[in-house]
């Protein structure tokens, strides 16, 4: 048995199943059930603390959010990426200016 496709076999139209981009109803339910807890627990306050406390994690997380293409076809950062890049070191430089309290 060969693992070629056979010559005089045509290849067949996909017929079932879900369209392409339709989301799957489980992991849209998922989902909303974690930005409900997110939101019960105190939203971006809560996000916040986490990645104080618990930096390892937090960045595991941010990991999974960010888009996996930062760069456009020119292989300039996308817009939105450069956005983010820009607001994070503008919130670092914020937290270096104000003394520390404890």
């Amino acid at each position: 048995m060969t693992s070629e496709v056979e010559p005089n076999r045509r290849k067949r139209s996909k017929t079932g199943g879900r369209k392409k981009g339709t989301p799957n109803k489980v992991t849209g339910d998922l989902r909303g059930m974690v930005l409900g807890a997110l939101a019960d627990a105190g939203g971006r306050a809560y996000l916040a603390k986490q990645a104080k406390k618990n930096p390892n994690a937090f960045m595991s997380l941010l990991g999974r959010c960010l888009p996996k293409d930062i760069t456009n076809s020119d292989g300039s950062l996308s817009a939105a990426f450069r956005e983010l890049i820009l607001e994070e070191s503008q919130g670092v430089a914020a937290e270096r200016e104000t003394p520390c309290t404890h």
